[in-house]
């Protein structure tokens, strides 16, 4: 579209476009504006999650039980608390399963409980924030 209303050759550059034509050369700069659909905001937002996995027991255990988490499943939020770490998941039903297979592997002590927090009008579901406490 440049070329046809500018005509020459056009170059572009990371901040600028320059058209050079009949010993004229016209420098057009732009800036470059993010756009992130709403899904994936909810994604990146570190408040919105669906699962928090409660890791307690020995430091050392946990360190390294959280940092395999954080490498497999992309944990939204961590909190590190005295008692233990935090980690907040926003996944779908087939990764949670794998999350929870994972987690039966490595300790026999895992608690799991739902918090209701809304209905949803447009699936006709309820939707839960689960939690998942894994003694090690």
């Amino acid at each position: 579209k440049i070329m046809e209303e500018f005509g020459g050759d056009v170059k572009v550059c990371e901040s600028h476009i320059e058209v050079l034509s009949d010993y004229v050369v016209i420098q057009i700069e732009f800036s470059e504006k993010q756009f992130i659909c709403n899904e994936c905001k909810r994604y990146l937002n570190p408040r919105s999650y669906n699962y928090k996995i409660q890791l307690r027991g020995e430091k050392t255990k946990v360190e390294q039980i959280a940092k395999e988490l954080s490498n497999r499943f992309f944990p939204v939020n961590c909190k590190l608390l005295p008692e233990g770490i935090d980690l907040y998941f926003k996944l779908n039903r087939l990764e949670f399963k794998k999350l929870l297979k994972y987690l039966r592997a490595i300790s026999s002590s895992i608690k799991i409980s739902r918090k209701l927090v809304t209905y949803d009008k447009i699936s006709s579901k309820k939707v839960y924030k689960v939690t998942v406490a894994v003694r090690l």
